[in-house]
């Protein structure tokens, strides 16, 4: 309990006041200082980042518009090089449904599914931006 550590800094020293006033911006404080523990000690900060601030950022637009200039002919490349059609993409489709097993496109019977041809098909059309997967898979 009575060691020293020179990189904790007591509010109420010096020191402390000094590094205070560098984080916030205010003069240091030109009391005078008694090293007491009680005040507590001087710590770095976080900005603190909201998702409304985020929502509310006038620039996520500028960023949004400067890199749709560059990803746009990519996405186009892509969709060309796989052979996908643009076109509007079927709604209510989730990734991964193309990868079905044979027994699940299969009704009871044995006869394929109504519907699931036209599923399949769609996947054959271009991907939208939020479709591009992540990661590069087999296929």
């Amino acid at each position: 309990m009575g060691a020293r550590y020179d990189y904790y800094l007591l509010k109420d020293s010096e020191g402390g006041a000094q590094k205070e006033g560098e984080i916030t911006g205010k003069p240091p404080a030109d009391s005078p200082f008694n090293n007491n523990l009680r005040h507590g000690f001087v710590y770095e900060r976080a900005p603190h980042v909201t998702l409304k601030s985020i929502a509310n950022n006038a620039e996520i637009d500028v960023i949004w518009d400067r890199w749709q200039k560059t990803l746009e002919p990519l996405r186009a490349r892509l969709n060309a090089a796989l052979g996908r059609k643009p076109s509007a993409v079927m709604p209510g489709l989730v990734p991964g449904i193309h990868d079905l097993s044979a027994s699940a496109k299969k009704d009871v019977d044995g006869r394929d599914k109504p519907g699931h041809d036209e599923k399949e098909k769609a996947w054959e059309k271009a991907w939208e931006e939020w479709q591009v997967p992540r990661e590069v898979d087999d296929k």
